[in-house]
């Protein structure tokens, strides 16, 4: 129990082998060698973002590069971190299983990000790590918050061709039942007492208000999806496409807005160059911690971030002073989450952690086959709301609801759309991102949506004939939030969602000329020409 509510806590050596050319460049003091093969795109980041992006450039038969740190994940990929019941499973790809990735021993998260968030640092990134909810987005998350030209019209198509090849899944057991729901028959009655509907969330996207469905994943098969499973195969059959793991890409090297190509470091800690062939391009995919760095560490952001590498103990090379480029980089949003645990008077069984760890004989048959509780992932029941503060202003909230122990029901409670919390992403003389302002509730707004979210479960569950009960009898939506600020009980506590977005923001105003945008409407971030 212990450790899976620490996981919600939470969310929840091969080098460059071409041969050196016999020009050199210096890197601080550091004679760091230039590779000889160069490429048309060099990908920064083998997770979601870059190997899609990779594989679709790999296919107009240009030469591309993918630089992922870390290593494989699936054992598809040559992952190699073994269940203990089966060898040709590792435990990213059985989705019950992703809620032990924080073990010891499995090294799967970043260790150089802000303390509490959770990023992958392995191929696949988030999506070999996370919770596998692969909700499709409504159609005002585009139209309401990003400019002309990535509206919802404009990227339907896009997304149409990403759900052929990965539509996400309501029944992730290959046999179509669903397992272990005592607590989604529960609360599902609770809901429905409370004037919630029944929906089937990736059918009706844009029905977000008083609606229950059950978990929308990204599993295929009674395996964790996502782009390892459902793009990378596509890719290595292309001669052009090359992917490089264990290789940690440090900089962009640039003079002026010229970017000529990256500078890496292998596992072993040895740097070299590699470069752009004529008209290439270098695309940071690296995650919403990690790509701001690159930028710092490429003399592009906030200008005390970069003074910070440049006085840091990286070895760094920044371009001259004069080159340095000032931009909004860093900003961010995130979701947060308070989670609060209700009894179940009539009980629940639910199944042990252990019972995951080692399965019986009878769930492993079951998964053989594709289904049972090891194909699902740990929620078993998502609600969508909205709420209006006193001045009009609406938020809307996301519940994901499990049961973890006998008799009770854990919600998890995030403020999503239109929440107004904001924080900034900096860097630490060693490198690592750090929060400069941390992003959670910070809003007057956000944390009276959250203190009414909250009301209105505490109300359903004091209805004539309500399934699930609070232990505080008096409590209101206030008093829960406060104990969850006080971050001492795990059964009410509050958490990072780990949905970050914002760190490097497309927009039309230039950050360089003032404007609050890191990267132009073509993904070009300002200031450059070749990123």
């Amino acid at each position: 129990m212990a450790r899976i509510w620490r996981f919600l806590l939470v969310c929840s050596l091969a080098g460059a082998h071409a041969q050196e050319n016999a020009t050199p460049q210096s890197s601080n003091n550091q004679t760091v060698p230039t590779l000889n093969s160069t490429y048309d795109y060099i990908v920064v980041g083998g997770g979601p973002s870059g190997l899609i992006v990779s594989e679709r450039l790999a296919e107009t038969g240009k030469s591309v590069l993918v630089l992922e740190r870390g290593a494989p994940s699936l054992f598809s990929s040559g992952g190699n971190v073994l269940t203990p019941w089966n060898n040709t499973l590792t435990y990213f790809d059985v989705p019950a299983l992703h809620m032990f990735l924080g073990m010891p021993g499995i090294d799967a998260r970043c260790t150089d990000v802000p303390t509490g968030a959770a990023a992958g640092c392995l191929l696949g990134g988030g999506t070999a790590i996370n919770g596998m909810q692969f909700v499709h987005p409504p159609t005002f998350d585009f139209d309401d918050k990003w400019p002309e030209g990535w509206r919802w019209d404009d990227v339907k198509h896009a997304a149409a061709r990403l759900y052929e090849r990965n539509p996400g899944t309501l029944t992730p057991s290959a046999n179509g039942k669903l397992y272990d729901n005592d607590v989604r028959d529960v609360v599902s009655k609770f809901f429905a007492l409370g004037g919630y509907t029944e929906v089937d969330t990736n059918e009706e996207p844009d029905r977000k208000h008083k609606v229950w469905s059950y978990p929308a994943l990204s599993t295929q098969q009674g395996f964790r999806a996502g782009p390892v499973r459902t793009y990378l195969p596509l890719a290595e059959k292309l001669p052009n496409f090359k992917l490089q793991l264990y290789t940690k890409v440090i900089r962009a090297v640039r003079a002026g807005p010229l970017v000529t190509g990256v500078e890496v470091e292998s596992a072993t800690g040895q740097r070299s160059i590699i470069n752009l062939n004529k008209g290439g391009k270098v695309i940071l995919a690296a995650g919403a911690m990690s790509s701001p760095r690159l930028l710092f560490n490429t003399g592009i952001g906030p200008l005390e971030q970069i003074e910070i590498v440049h006085n840091g103990t990286t070895n760094v090379t920044l371009p001259p002073r004069e080159e340095w480029v000032e931009s909004p980089v860093g900003f961010v949003r995130d979701h947060t989450i308070v989670i609060v645990t209700f009894n179940v008077p009539g009980g629940t069984d639910v199944l042990n952690q252990t019972e995951f760890l080692d399965p019986s004989k009878e769930l492993r048959e079951l998964y053989a086959h594709g289904s049972g509780p090891l194909a699902q992932a740990w929620n078993r029941l998502m609600s969508y709301t909205t709420v209006t503060n006193d001045d009009g202003h609406k938020t809307f909230i996301q519940t994901h609801v499990t049961g973890l122990v006998n008799g009770t029901a854990q919600f998890l409670v995030a403020t999503t759309h239109n929440s107004t919390s904001t924080g900034t992403l900096g860097i630490t003389a060693d490198g690592n991102t750090t929060w400069t302002k941390n992003p959670y509730l910070n809003s007057a707004s956000d944390r009276e949506a959250m203190t009414k979210a909250l009301d209105e479960l505490l109300a359903i569950s004091r209805l004539p004939g309500s399934p699930l009960s609070y232990s505080a009898a008096n409590a209101t939506g206030a008093s829960v939030l406060q104990v969850a600020l006080s971050q001492q009980d795990p059964k009410n506590i509050m958490i990072p969602g780990q949905h970050m977005i914002g760190t490097t923001i497309m927009g039309t105003d230039d950050g360089t000329k003032n404007g609050s945008s890191v990267i132009d409407t073509d993904c070009k971030v300002y200031g450059t020409g070749e990123l």
